[in-house]
Formats: structure tokens, C-alpha cells, sequence
């Protein structure tokens, strides 16, 4: 069996949504992004607090940010919202780009790495949008309330817990 080469991402978002698998792909590489500007956020700061600097001094707004940030991602990482996704980019480039262009801290490197996150995000809000432009696909929750109970299968996204427990 021959196996299917990856394409690179930049193909990845530019070529056209067939099915709700392709519009899912998209939709986690958003997510994965919001989670990599959770993770920066957290690990300047703990950079910062080991440097025996102020985290309130440095971002008096850490926390509220932090949480705008992850609840933009949950919703976004589950394809509840293609509001949310844009407000994520949104926030990115408010929040990162822009404000480090404004402090003067903008680098190549830095360019390289936000641009990559600026295009996961940009992938997200297009996976968001097919998802609701298109709501007769089924969704991956409505398929498990298919199963009859004669069928035993072992689903490999539950992970061993009750099928359920990702409903939210």
C-alpha cells in the first residue's frame, strides 16, 4: 500500500473544502495555533516571574487575556464558532503584532512564527466557515448516537471513556 505524501500546509489552506474532514483539518490547525499563543503567554510570564520581574507590572491584563484566549480556542478547537475563530485572529494580531511592531521588539524570527500562527488561524476561520455554511453534514457527536446497542465497536477517539463524555 502506497502511502499518501503530506502536503504542505500552505497548500493545505489554499486548496478547496470537499468535505467536512477537510473543513475539521482546518479547523484543529486554528486550534493548535490558539493553543501556541496560550503557551507563549504562559511561558513569558513564567520567564518573567523567574526573572524577579512583576508579571502584574509587565501585563496587568494576564489573566483576563489568558482566558479570552482559551475560551476562543476550546470554542474554535470544537467548531462551535466561526465568530470566535475570527475574533482569535483578531486578538493575535491586536495583541502580537501589532503591539510588538508599536514596542519595537519585531524581529525575522519573530515575523517567521507569527506569520505561521496568523495562517493556522486563518485556516481555522475558513474550516469554521464551511462548517457553517454547511450544517447538513453530520456532526462527529451526532454519529455516535447512531450506533445501535448491538454493536460493541471500540471507537478509537473515546480513549476508554464513556461515549458521552466529550458531549458538551
Amino acid at each position: 500500500m502506497k502511502k499518501k505524501k503530506k502536503e504542505p500546509f500552505i497548500v493545505t489552506i489554499m486548496k478547496k473544502i470537499q468535505c467536512r474532514q477537510d473543513a475539521l483539518t482546518l479547523v484543529r490547525s486554528g486550534a493548535y495555533s490558539g493553543l501556541t499563543i496560550i503557551i507563549l503567554k504562559v511561558l513569558g510570564s513564567v520567564i518573567l516571574f523567574v526573572n524577579s520581574v512583576s508579571i502584574v507590572d509587565f501585563d496587568i491584563a494576564f489573566v483576563p487575556v489568558l482566558c479570552l484566549y482559551s475560551l476562543l480556542t476550546w470554542r474554535v478547537y470544537f467548531a462551535k464558532g466561526w465568530v470566535s475563530s475570527i475574533l482569535l485572529l483578531i486578538f493575535f494580531c491586536l495583541d502580537y503584532i501589532i503591539l510588538n511592531i508599536i514596542a519595537g521588539k519585531f524581529s525575522t524570527g519573530f515575523a517567521a512564527m507569527y506569520i505561521t500562527i496568523a495562517l493556522g488561524l486563518l485556516a481555522g476561520c475558513k474550516g469554521c466557515w464551511w462548517i457553517h455554511q454547511h450544517p447538513e453534514s453530520i456532526s462527529d457527536a451526532d454519529m455516535s448516537d447512531n450506533v445501535s446497542e448491538g454493536d460493541e465497536e471500540e471507537d478509537d477517539d473515546n480513549r476508554g471513556l464513556p461515549k458521552d463524555f466529550w458531549k458538551l
